[in-house]
């Protein structure tokens, strides 16, 4: 599209001198400020602490390839892991580590007692996720 409205202001003859060098400077101007100003609005955005998202991963069914914990980092998440199922593990570490989000990420199916155990902790504004639903919110 850039090039398009640059190839037709430039062919333009119909247009005083003035009105071309407004419009060439209009297309020229336009882009590059707002690649700039999302620039700046993302590494403010990202750099301070509050907009940081932690996410608790219950499991090591999937590791992380180094490409995606490099885009999790750029986009100011932070992975905790947990290896071991037991429920007190679980409810220290969502007390220690303030979380909102509990990616079940198990290699098999679920025991029924870890179900129970997930189901008996105090949860309040954490979102359990699905590795799925994870890399679709995460990674679009």
């Amino acid at each position: 599209m850039f090039f398009v409205l640059f190839f037709v202001a430039y062919l333009d003859h119909s247009v005083f001198n003035f009105a071309r060098a407004v419009v060439l400077a209009w297309i020229i101007v336009t882009p590059s400020l707002v690649f700039v100003l999302k620039f700046v609005i993302n590494s403010k955005s990202r750099s301070t602490s509050h907009g940081r998202t932690v996410v608790l991963v219950l499991g090591d069914g999937y590791s992380f390839n180094e490409f995606e914990l490099a885009q999790l980092q750029r986009h100011n998440i932070c992975l905790h892991t947990i290896i071991n199922y037991d429920g007190a593990v679980i409810k220290e570490k969502i007390e220690v580590v303030v979380t909102r989000f509990l990616v079940i990420n198990l290699d098999k199916a679920a025991q029924p007692g870890l179900i129970k155990e997930l189901t008996h902790l105090d949860l309040k504004g954490v979102h359990l996720l699905a590795p799925s639903s994870f890399y679709g919110e995460f990674f679009t």
